[in-house]
């Protein structure tokens, strides 16, 4: 497969994403180095359930920042339970959403994987969890026989978002680092209020239809 061919199945993978996904955002290369498409997608952290995200005292020698460990977060849980120790505890319906960068670069998908950047703002994931989403795009393109993976890659963060990221310790919570709480707090906040305005609700006086 020439180049050229290669670039028409970039640009062809580009054209059905942005139909399927019309709020992605494309970014024009940098001057000067080998035409690489890239865009962006912003994807939401919207599990089924609350989750119960819990932001331990920077002081509490338990706190993992950094992995997720079953059972000292379940100690943890127990001792913010009985109040012996300072966890803050919330129940939220909306975490900040991931955004995804992805670069098709020249000699996709034959030669080339895709690249891909995971980021979130609070950084609120841990950084095994960033590693891992970002060393599944070539995973999973050469899993793929080299084939076009863009899709099949959107899909499955977002399936790995809807899951919390398997972050959810055995206790059924979700531990984050302390300094991030007002922006986590405040994001699920806005989340709730931009998702009320959205709906309707039925006026049994009027017969009309009202958002919000």
């Amino acid at each position: 497969m020439d180049d050229d061919d290669g670039a028409d199945e970039r640009y062809i993978e580009l054209e059905t994403l942005e139909a399927i996904f019309p709020e992605i955002q494309k970014h024009t290369p940098v001057p000067a180095t080998p035409t690489s498409l890239e865009f962006s997608l912003e994807l939401p952290v919207h599990p089924a359930n609350p989750v119960t995200v819990l932001f331990p005292a920077a002081s509490d020698p338990a706190n993992p920042l950094t992995t997720q460990d079953a059972t000292t977060s379940a100690a943890t849980s127990a001792t913010a339970q009985t109040g012996d120790g300072p966890v803050d505890s919330h129940e939220l319906v909306h975490l900040p959403a991931v955004l995804l960068r992805i670069a098709l670069p020249p000699g996709y998908p034959a030669e080339q994987p895709p690249a891909v950047a995971i980021t979130t703002t609070p950084p609120w994931l841990t950084p095994e969890t960033v590693e891992k989403l970002e060393r599944d795009g070539p995973r999973m393109w050469a899993d793929a026989g080299r084939n076009l993976v863009a899709f099949d890659y959107i899909d499955h963060v977002q399936q790995a978002a809807d899951a919390v990221f398997h972050m959810i310790d055995a206790a059924g919570t979700l531990r984050i680092d302390p300094s991030h709480k007002l922006a986590i707090l405040d994001y699920d906040i806005q989340a709730r209020r931009a998702a009320f305005a959205r709906e309707t609700f039925d006026c049994g006086i009027c017969l009309v239809l009202f958002l919000g």
